[in-house]
């Protein structure tokens, strides 16, 4: 799941012309840069979503979507983090999941400020 909303938001780039990337990279196709990712995420530990993770992200969800714009997807990741703890960081430049991380008490990098 994870890694289809990083293509997502590969996609999104692409067609907004916003990757960053050198002009030459720029010109290969949405396919060749999506088979580039796949190879460097066999570098990445990949996490298994188990009933203990869904638990948590409904828990997460019902406790803070009242409050703060936070969807599902966030929730996954906000309880993937939290079962991580204290090994793990969340990394977000998203306002909502930064105020939800402070209340969670999981540390949170948000490189925006």
């Amino acid at each position: 799941m994870t890694t289809l909303e990083c293509y997502d938001v590969f996609r999104q780039a692409y067609r907004a012309k916003k990757l960053g990337i050198a002009a030459d990279m720029m010109k290969l196709n949405f396919r060749k840069i999506i088979e580039r990712f796949q190879l460097d995420i066999q570098q990445f530990h990949i996490l298994d979503l188990d009933e203990l993770i869904l638990g948590s992200a409904h828990k997460i969800l019902l406790d803070h979507a009242g409050e703060y714009k936070i969807g599902s997807n966030d929730a996954i990741h906000l309880a993937f983090v939290l079962a991580q703890q204290p090994q793990m960081t969340m990394v977000t430049f998203d306002r909502a999941m930064k105020n939800v991380c402070n209340n969670l008490s999981i540390p949170v990098c948000f490189p925006v400020e």
